[in-house]
């Protein structure tokens, strides 16, 4: 399993973030699910495909729970699967899944109908289900954990070719329930911090980002180890949490450290740039002279490839050699390659 399944699973089976997501979803933030009702479900679903064999298929994370209203009491699963990347059959794999839990339940159910030995009518015996017996409602719940706009179909009838309208009605179609970050504008109806992880990868690129959130969160914002690990995964961050020692984590004190370690890299690149515009003003001098690249090279002491590629940029800007535009076209240059 790759990492940032490892990682997102892990996250997500935490009770009260598992049912932030549902209410958030399900009831626009109401505290509805509560977490303490929640049961671990297997996640396991099996497919026989003939002959005895039987694959299996596993769902991220998969529980059970009682949502209440008034006085009445509904029961289902509810199942989450992550996405790291936008999947472009996802209703159909989803459908799959619910579909072979729903036959699970059938088949269980005929077991505790044989094992009590229940009396079944000729047509019940065909299935060992009986017209009394009931299902658990499935809810399969889709959290993309990336930052683009979900560009792929939520329902089977997005997957189908132009349909001839008259026989659309007698098509069944499956819609996917879906978290996108990118379509998120009220983070504040999550309640934990789950908000504030989805809101960080959707705001990934957002210049000054980390001063901006420590202004809207304070100095006091904390975050759990596994939510930092989230945030690195899909920022490809680098949030150390070394420094600090239980599982709540100040952002403030961690975002420091970040910017610590940004200012040792920015402070050596800004020495590489000093180093190669003194170079190119010294090439250049020699340009006008009418050296040659190897001549220019051992006198800078750099290679003849290092000195040929700014030669090279230098003479769309001869004769007069402007090194600021010779300079910033050999670091366009250099990010492009890097790119």
């Amino acid at each position: 399993m790759k990492t940032k399944d490892v990682t997102t699973k892990a996250y997500l089976e935490e009770p009260t973030r598992f049912a932030d997501a549902f209410n958030y979803y399900l009831f626009n933030g109401e505290q509805v699910i509560d977490a303490a009702s929640l049961r671990v479900k297997d996640p396991e679903e099996l497919i026989f495909a003939g002959k005895g064999r039987a694959y299996q298929k596993f769902r991220d994370i998969l529980k059970s729970c009682v949502i209440k209203q008034d006085d009445e009491n509904t029961y289902v699963l509810l199942g989450i699967e992550n996405q790291s990347d936008i999947h472009y059959a996802m209703p159909v794999r989803n459908q799959l899944y619910d579909a072979l839990n729903y036959s699970e339940q059938v088949s269980k159910q005929g077991e505790e109908n044989r094992k009590n030995k229940a009396s079944l009518s000729s047509e019940e015996f065909l299935s060992d289900f009986r017209k009394t017996d009931k299902l658990t409602p499935v809810i399969t719940l889709v959290i993309y954990w990336g930052d683009k706009k979900w560009d792929a179909p939520r329902s089977l009838s997005e997957m189908f070719s132009p349909i001839d309208p008259r026989i659309q009605p007698f098509i069944n179609d499956y819609k996917i329930n879906l978290i996108i970050p990118y379509e998120i504008d009220d983070f504040e109806k999550f309640s934990t911090e789950l908000g504030d992880v989805l809101e960080i990868i959707k705001r990934q690129k957002e210049e000054n980002l980390v001063d901006s959130l420590i202004r809207e969160k304070g100095l006091e914002w904390t975050m759990s180890r596994t939510g930092v690990d989230v945030i690195n995964e899909f920022t490809k961050s680098n949030i150390s949490t070394k420094s600090q020692k239980g599982e709540k984590i100040n952002m403030c004190r961690a975002f420091e450290v970040l910017e610590e370690r940004g200012m040792e890299k920015g402070l050596k690149q800004g020495i590489e740039k000093g180093i190669d515009k003194h170079l190119i003003e010294l090439i250049c001098k020699k340009l006008v002279k009418g050296k040659d690249v190897r001549t220019i090279a051992s006198e800078v002491e750099e290679s003849e490839d290092y000195v040929s590629g700014i030669v090279k940029i230098a003479s769309a800007y001869a004769p007069e050699y402007n090194t600021e535009k010779i300079f910033e076209a050999f670091y366009r240059n250099k990010a492009e390659k890097i790119s």
